[in-house]
């Protein structure tokens, strides 16, 4: 609990230090290198995870084949990153581009001691990792941004994350790759990887865009707020569903046979993360007036009615992200592609005219797309997981009415004790927990399974 709280508590420290178009900067940049990411990874990893067996050579040769597509992605972006900061008409972004860059390509040395752990449900070590990066951040980050460093201090602790996770990730593992190549194991696994590489940059296409496009017609100040709107309403997805995700693939992978179990852990996945993240959202929804002049600044002001919409966005968005683990677990990794390529070709357009005219247009046309796409996807898996959908749907009610008690609790207090308090901070956290104890006394009287179900789940 402490180390999800850590980051939260630094982006508060940050945003009142720097700039929204410092972040505009590093949004714009992220948005670029995030597909550098995907192409350097190759779906090597996920092929790793779900093959049944496991050899030294074969993940010897899995990790050469990420790193040289890797060093290829980081080279063409290198040249193409005056042309893309021209692109966005801020300079700026050029030489973060490399640097974000090169760093991703040093982390592949990671990835072959991330599938172990993985492969070994070791989610302990993984945790470990996971904290050194989110410590060594604001460590860094901090105080360059109260020295003046601007989107340098993002940059820095961001680099600073990464180089830390990954050196506490080989310490915990000890693997170091050898100069070995198994052509045929290459050529038995870049089916399945490029199907999970295109999947992924499918998916980046559709959480990127928004930004991408941003950054292309409107002032950086703009899509530093929507970026931090966008960390604010996916603050339940990041810590809560993203954990849960990674168990599923795991778990789907050790049991590909078996699609009916599968199936039960999926229908439970659903029913926890329904109630530890729909409640959570709606809060995030309804709370955001307090909380972001409270807790970010004055400067933030533009981020409220985004956070507003996000939030109720982000509360779907965070159910779906369990469905492509099931796929890539059973094997069926060309099922989201095809989806999400059928998602990009409708996302673009809506979101090209969008984002003409504003960053709250951009936040309506994101929350109509997950409002469309959302229920498609969640059928589609029904289907190949052979559930009626409406159980899935039943699955999520406790979820939706314990969101709706949140809610109304913390509106309530805000109409009869919010007056009374001038301050936003009292306010919220007074709002906040009337409506934490709302939720929590309904989920325990109406649904005790439920709840009791969703404790044990977050406790491993």
């Amino acid at each position: 609990m402490f180390a999800r709280l850590v980051q939260p508590a630094a982006t508060m420290v940050l945003a009142r230090l720097l700039l929204p178009s410092d972040y505009g900067v590093v949004a714009a940049a992220l948005a670029v290198t995030t597909a550098i990411d995907l192409v350097r990874d190759m779906g090597m990893g996920s092929a790793l995870v779900q093959r049944r067996e496991w050899d030294d050579d074969v993940a010897a040769t899995a990790f050469w084949v990420s790193f040289g597509f890797g060093a290829l992605a980081w080279f063409v972006l290198a040249l193409l990153a005056g042309w893309i900061a021209a692109t966005f008409d801020e300079p700026r972004v050029a030489p973060v581009l490399v640097v974000l860059g090169g760093v991703s390509l040093a982390s592949s040395l990671g990835m072959v001691p991330q599938v172990l752990l993985t492969r070994r449900l070791d989610f302990r070590r993984l945790f470990l990792c996971s904290f050194a990066a989110t410590l060594a951040n604001p460590v860094v980050a901090i105080p360059l941004a109260y020295g003046g460093a601007e989107e340098w201090a993002l940059v820095a602790g961001m680099v600073a994350a990464q180089l830390s996770s990954l050196a506490t990730l080989l310490w915990l593992v000890r693997w170091w790759p050898r100069r070995v190549w198994n052509g045929a194991a290459a050529r038995a696994m870049l089916p399945f990887g490029s199907k999970v590489c295109a999947e992924s940059l499918m998916g980046w296409g559709v959480g990127a865009a928004d930004v991408l496009l941003m950054a292309r017609f409107l002032p950086l100040d703009l899509v530093g707020g929507y970026r931090m709107a966008q960390f604010i309403a996916l603050w339940p997805s990041n810590n809560l569903t993203q954990p849960v995700s990674r168990v599923v693939f795991s778990a789907a992978s050790r049991l590909q046979d078996d699609v009916e179990r599968i199936g039960m852990g999926f229908r439970k996945a659903i029913r926890c993360g329904a109630i530890g993240v729909l409640p959570v959202g709606a809060l995030i929804s309804v709370s955001a007036p307090e909380f972001v002049p409270a807790f970010l600044g004055p400067r933030w002001a533009d981020a409220v009615p985004m956070v507003r919409i996000l939030a109720v966005a982000g509360m779907f968005f965070s159910l779906v992200g369990l469905v492509p683990p099931v796929y890539r677990g059973l094997g069926r990794v060309g099922i989201m592609p095809r989806f999400m390529a059928v998602r990009l070709l409708v996302s673009v357009p809506a979101l090209y005219v969008a984002s003409t005219h504003g960053a709250l247009p951009v936040c309506w046309t994101v929350l109509g797309l997950v409002a469309l796409f959302a229920p498609i996807n969640l059928f589609i898996c029904s289907r190949v997981l052979s559930l009626p959908y409406r159980a899935i749907v039943a699955d999520m009610r406790a979820g939706l009415l314990g969101a709706v008690v949140a809610g109304l609790a913390y509106g309530l207090f805000q109409h009869y004790v919010g007056g009374v308090v001038s301050r936003p901070a009292p306010r919220f956290l007074g709002g906040a927990l009337v409506a934490c104890g709302a939720c929590l006394l309904f989920l325990k009287v109406a649904y005790p399974e439920g709840l009791r179900e969703a404790v044990a789940l977050l406790r491993a």
